[in-house]
């Protein structure tokens, strides 16, 4: 996701033992991730607790894009992670 707010631009790697980590705009965070053919499901991220105010809607979107993606496809090396049909964000690979 790019919110061209204040320079802050979350990010999100996925490593290859099934966590997760990133950074939402003003916390880091991390958890866990499995993946079951096409469907992918992120378990709910522990964040660290700095108090941001003028980025905190964007924690909350990236946090609520974690929680509704359940599937995904790679395609030109990008992973397009994906709430049923709907594209929820790319990233490139």
């Amino acid at each position: 996701m790019y919110f061209p707010y204040m320079g802050k631009t979350p990010t999100l790697e996925l490593n290859n033992n099934g966590s997760y980590e990133g950074f939402s705009s003003c916390n880091s965070f991390f958890g866990k991730y499995t993946v079951d053919g096409k469907n992918i499901n992120f378990e709910s991220p522990t964040s660290s607790s700095k108090l941001c105010h003028e980025v905190m809607i964007i924690e909350k979107t990236v946090f609520s894009a974690l929680r509704n993606i359940n599937n995904y496809i790679i395609t030109n090396k990008q992973l397009l992670l994906k709430r049923d049909d709907e594209y929820v964000e790319y990233v490139e690979i």
